[in-house]
């Protein structure tokens, strides 16, 4: 008898913009390890990440088994791929989906099969076990004979739910998907690095699909970890421009954390990988989380993150959220200051009992307490979240839009599909209105503070009593009655267009709009649709012709009288510098020196929180040093992405390239 043909798949989209945002599925790692030591021989089993190739793979041998890996940012490529494949071999061959999208909730289980009704299963929580007792089942000939443990059917219109499982499986039993060979296809090419150390999130918000699941903090063995990066590192090494991600909720939760961190580190400087290193910290911020960000400093991509996401007392309540404390954060950020490393928020506009004024009083105190990078992110909805079932909805009146994410669109085997997100526009306590203004504002304050857009200038500002939300508003908005920039009024009018254009009632509209863009475009994605990273990137490399001159003028414009000739001489060396110092990936090369008389080095020392005035010292040169390892990353860079059109190598240098303080020379008296 041939063991049971398995084919698992965690589907992605591939084209010029997605192609470097790709990571090894070491999901699909675990499931296949897990299933193959409990089954050996009597299984085989293949990892997928293109559609293209696992549609090719079944036509040449005809699978006994699919699992597929279900995400909002591929439910509809799911979809496309599920639907081909039941045309080709019809119901004779279970179909099984798990992931963070599948809800725990019985009846958001129901809506899920009438979307996928051509599903077999689902897999909810974590999907080791579900999926072996599936596959048991379907061996011993009894599948829908009887409820499965950590899985869920239809039969006769109604659910059949074996036990709950999935939320304490033993991870000291599950092996390394790297070392045990399961990911080696995916070593090579375009694919980075994903390592999971340890499950579970303790924390319960309702926005997040990790906040349903309640369980046990477990974590895989710590040799195995240290062996597993070991092991990346070395395969990597060749490519310092690719991130080492860690896939953990919180990591730095575990005092083990400290152990795998070090680990990390010693990679960094005995094997020369990884370059960066991304991770979300405890969102508490404990001592043990404050010595994991300590000690990979270096070469950490978020820095110290501090996920606020909102302080409206009634929102965090309504999202069942704890904050630390205002004096446990500012505490956080000096520390931050002191070791010289970055300081990072998140902040989420949409939450119930938010307002447009609640928010817009965070961004501005955001950046007053030092935060060097503010993230402002859009609520969305996700499937297997508490706030997409409909009793949560309706409470807080939420309503919603559909956004296409990124690039997430394209054609397989002829069935187009494309990716969206659901987004709050509207809810009880702010408008449309609202929610377009703050969309506008979050684009600026997400270039200042997070892309890291002339933030001298946008810190400058703020010590000269000016509103960073009346001057951004400015911006978006000039007088039209004064002559400005053709090429500015161009640009601005297309942000506009474009955040607008963003939206859509509904996903059939979405679709029917990617896919005439699709056909319009060759069968190409055409340009890159995440907003902020794009526009961001054109205010550096193909804007800032005029971008001085007009931040001057909106700053004299809002200032009137009280604008100054010394104000006018400062604005001059902050722009100079703001423009100057950012690399360009495409022609890296000496940068004149800057004559300065103030310390710009020691200001950002102190979080930008005194006036620039007060930094006065004898002029001195400001020299820009192209870093040797940052010019090796951005070389890597564009030896991969040179054959892109400017303003998609720009936006590619953006996305791609972190953190992005390697975009930047090094400054020095």
């Amino acid at each position: 008898m041939r063991p049971l043909r398995i084919i698992l798949g965690d589907l992605s989209y591939f084209n010029k913009h997605t192609r470097y945002g790709l990571f090894t599925p070491e999901n699909l790692g675990f499931i296949a390890e897990q299933t193959k030591n409990t089954f050996g021989n009597q299984v085989t089993i293949s990892l997928f990440k293109d559609p293209q190739k696992l549609l090719d793979e079944t036509k040449k041998n005809k699978p006994d088994l699919i699992g597929l890996a279900l995400y909002f940012w591929n439910f509809s490529l799911n979809q496309a791929t599920i639907k081909i494949l039941r045309e080709r071999f019809g119901k004779d061959m279970p179909i099984v989906l798990g992931g963070p999208s599948i809800d725990s909730d019985s009846s958001e289980q129901m809506r899920m099969f009438k979307r996928f009704p051509e599903v077999d299963f689902l897999v909810p929580n974590e999907g080791e076990e579900g999926f072996v007792n599936i596959v048991r089942d379907k061996l011993a000939g009894e599948l829908f004979y009887k409820p499965i443990d950590g899985a869920v059917y239809v039969q006769d219109s109604q659910l059949v739910a074996g036990q709950k499982t999935g939320l304490k499986t033993d991870l000291t039993k599950i092996g390394s998907p790297y070392l045990k060979g399961y990911m080696d296809e995916f070593m090579q090419g375009h694919f980075q690095p994903l390592v999971q150390t340890s499950r579970l999130c303790p924390y319960t918000c309702s926005f997040c699909v990790s906040g349903k699941n309640v369980g046990t903090l477990r974590a895989f063995p710590i040799e195995q970890i240290k062996e597993e990066i070991t092991f990346i590192a070395k395969a990597f090494v060749d490519r310092p421009h690719f991130t080492l991600r860690l896939s953990d909720e919180n990591f730095g939760i575990l005092k083990r954390d400290i152990e795998i961190a070090e680990h990390i580190l010693r990679c960094h400087k005995d094997i020369g990988w990884p370059q960066n290193v991304f991770f979300y910290n405890d969102k508490r911020f404990t001592k043990t989380a404050r010595e994991v960000v300590g000690i990979l400093g270096c070469i950490n991509n978020m820095g110290m993150a501090l996920a606020l996401q909102t302080e409206n007392p009634q929102a965090l309540t309504a999202i069942k959220r704890t904050n630390i404390t205002s004096e446990e954060i500012d505490e956080a950020i000096r520390w931050a200051s002191e070791q010289d490393i970055l300081a990072t928020t998140e902040l989420i506009f949409g939450l119930p009992f938010e307002t447009k004024d609640s928010f817009v009083n965070l961004l501005e105190r955001s950046v007053s307490r030092g935060f060097d990078s503010v993230n402002c992110n859009n609520l969305l909805i996700l499937d297997g979240t508490e706030m997409a079932r409909p009793l949560y909805r309706q409470e807080h009146e939420l309503n919603t839009k559909f956004r296409i994410i990124g690039t997430n669109f394209g054609e397989v085997n002829g069935v187009f599909s494309a990716e969206y997100a659901e987004v709050v526009v509207a809810s009880k306590h702010f408008s449309f209105d609202d929610y377009m203004l703050v969309r506008c504002l979050s684009y600026l304050f997400y270039s200042a503070y997070t892309l890291n857009v002339y933030k001298w200038f946008f810190n400058y500002i703020r010590h000269l009593k000016i509103s960073l939300v009346k001057f951004c508003m400015n911006f978006i908005n000039p007088d039209l009655t004064k002559k400005w920039p053709e090429d500015y009024l161009n640009f601005i009018a297309e942000v506009k267009t474009a955040f607008k254009s963003e939206l859509f009632d509904s996903v059939e509209e979405l679709k029917a709009m990617a896919h005439r863009k699709y056909k319009e475009n060759g069968n190409d994605v055409g340009e890159p649709d995440r907003l902020n990273v794009y526009f961001g990137s054109r205010l550096v490399y193909t804007e800032h012709h005029w971008l001085g001159g007009v931040f001057k003028e909106h700053i004299r414009e809002l200032m009137g009288w009280k604008y100054s000739e010394e104000i006018d001489h400062t604005l001059d060396t902050v722009l100079e510098l703001c423009s100057r110092e950012w690399i360009d990936p495409k022609h890296p090369m000496n940068v004149k020196p800057l004559l300065i008389q103030h310390d710009f080095l020691g200001w950002k020392k102190k979080k930008y929180k005194t006036d620039l005035n007060q930094e006065k010292f004898q002029a001195q040169q400001m020299k820009f040093i192209l870093d040797e390892s940052n010019a090796k990353v951005i070389e890597n860079f564009h030896k991969d992405f040179n054959g892109l059109k400017d303003k998609d190598y720009y936006y590619s240098a953006f996305d791609f390239i972190m953190p992005r303080r390697r975009l930047k020379y090094v400054l020095e008296y």
